[in-house]
């Protein structure tokens, strides 16, 4: 059976992954635009790691997941009461990620066949997750002058499909 389990787990990196940072606006929440752009850094680095076909080591990919998650729960601490859900949401799925990769010892490869990796993968497709992504874009768009700069799916560089 053919999976793009990947291309669904890069939805979560896109959700920051897919921004470039132009600077933040004046009346944008200072300190949250800067914890968005180090969870975009974060976020850019991480995302080479769930490319299949790079064979992805653990000893690379521990450290990029974990300063992940790390960096976006503190852009949820920081999240302004008008998109504090969303990011909420959001960071609760890169969370679930970082427990399912440290399950599978930061083996991206055998994580992809784990069952709390399909589950995963379907929070990352649901209606809540998705429409949290976007109002999340867009407030970082409109309010730190992020931007996106890569395809709405965010998936061009993670679409890598499995065997079973």
């Amino acid at each position: 059976m053919n999976r793009t389990h990947l291309a669904v787990a890069g939805l979560l990196l896109a959700t920051v992954a897919s921004c470039s940072s132009v600077g933040s606006k004046a009346d944008a929440p200072a300190e949250f635009c800067v914890a968005a752009n180090a969870a975009k850094d974060a976020a850019d680095a991480q995302q080479q790691l769930f490319n299949l076909a790079l064979s992805p080591v653990p000893a690379d990919v521990q450290p990029a997941v974990e300063g992940f998650a790390a960096k976006f729960a503190a852009m949820s601490a920081l999240a302004p009461a008008e998109i504090k859900a969303d990011v909420g949401t959001i960071n609760t799925a890169a969370q679930q990620l970082l427990t399912v990769v440290k399950a599978n010892n930061y083996d991206v490869t055998a994580m992809v066949t784990t069952p709390e990796f399909a589950t995963l993968t379907d929070t990352f497709a649901s209606a809540d997750y998705t429409d949290a992504q976007n109002r999340f874009q867009n407030y970082v768009g409109v309010t730190c002058g992020i931007t996106a700069t890569t395809d709405p799916a965010g998936t061009s560089d993670l679409n890598t499909t499995t065997g079973s």
